[in-house]
């Protein structure tokens, strides 16, 4: 809690306004402060609310946390249901327990929220997977800039003017940039063509403007990014780089 105070537990609602409690970012939101009024549509049913107090909330805990709780007995009136959470250590007990509520509480709907944890954690290891396979990236990456770092030197001590590394830059960037539109291209083609004869059962026609457009785009960011990150390359002098070896 951040701000106001709480109602107690014997803070049962009386006549309106009932108190509630916000979670301090959805307040920032709805530009509402302690003490402000909020009238709430309940599926038809109008409740009239106090903020009683400010709190944030933990989203990355694996628990129920709401925005918006009402004081007790705040939507007696208002159609609602109700949440709780059980715990059972194993998955045999859970399905014992889905199946006893399934048999005396027809009505009462049992999640198995294990399968949603599960599920976040395939999607953490992945993400994870991602960012050590970025960093092996980088990695790589830094160490084919050294050796054209390398290259650029032997070749300004061959008598390479700086003009002429550029070019040679700007070329071999521009023939990255086609290989990869081109591949990206045939391999955009080979998907539409697949989806469209597979699943849409439709004919297939090539947008030949847009792939044409793609290409040179891709062209294009491929040349920028290859010259900025050869920016250091141009600057360093033969002497610097055989100091530094």
């Amino acid at each position: 809690m951040v701000a106001g105070t709480w109602w107690g537990p014997r803070g049962k609602a009386g006549a309106p306004p009932y108190l509630v409690s916000l979670e301090s970012d959805i307040a920032k939101e709805l530009d509402v402060k302690l003490g402000d009024e909020i009238m709430w549509d309940v599926s038809g049913a109008e409740v009239r609310t106090r903020i009683a107090n400010l709190r944030d909330v933990q989203w990355d805990r694996f628990q129920t946390n709401f925005f918006v709780v009402f004081q007790s007995g705040a939507l007696e009136s208002a159609p609602h249901m109700l949440v709780t959470l059980v715990r059972a250590d194993s998955a045999s007990e859970r399905g014992r327990l889905q199946r006893l509520i399934a048999e005396r509480f027809p009505n009462v709907t049992a999640i198995d929220l294990s399968q949603v944890q599960a599920a976040l954690d395939a999607m953490v290891r992945k993400a994870s997977l991602i960012v050590r396979f970025l960093a092996l990236f980088s990695l790589a990456t830094g160490a084919i800039v050294l050796e054209r770092v390398r290259e650029a030197v032997l070749l300004k001590t061959l008598g390479a003017t700086r003009g002429q590394v550029l070019r040679i830059l700007i070329a071999e960037y521009v023939a990255l940039g086609v290989l990869a539109a081109l591949a990206s291209v045939a391999l955009a083609t080979a998907a539409g063509w697949a989806l469209a004869r597979w699943v849409f059962e439709a004919p297939f026609a090539v947008p030949a403007i847009p792939l044409g457009g793609l290409t040179l785009l891709l062209i294009a960011i491929t040349l920028a990014v290859g010259l900025w990150n050869s920016a250091e390359i141009l600057k360093r002098t033969p002497l610097a780089v055989l100091r530094e070896e």
